[in-house]
C-alpha cells in the first residue's frame, strides 16, 4: 500500500510514466488524479496517484473471440 508522500509534479510524473506536460494538461482538464495546491505549489499524494491508477484497469474479457 502507497504512503501518503507529497511527490512534485515531476515526481508524479515519473511515477505514472507520463510526460509534466500531460499532468499539466490533465490539471486543466480537471482529468487524472487528485491534487493538492500547498500556497501556489501543486503536490500529489503517493495515495491519491495509486488510487487513480487503480480505478484505470481495465479487465480483459475471458472468453471473447477475437
Amino acid at each position: 500500500m502507497p504512503t501518503n508522500h507529497l511527490l512534485t509534479p515531476a515526481e508524479a510524473a515519473r511515477y505514472l510514466r507520463v510526460s509534466g506536460r500531460t499532468l499539466i494538461r490533465w490539471r486543466n482538464q480537471r482529468a487524472g488524479p487528485a491534487f493538492t495546491h500547498v500556497g501556489q505549489k501543486v503536490v500529489y499524494q503517493e495515495k491519491d496517484l495509486q488510487l487513480w491508477l487503480d480505478a484505470q484497469r481495465v479487465e480483459p474479457v475471458r472468453g471473447a473471440q477475437a
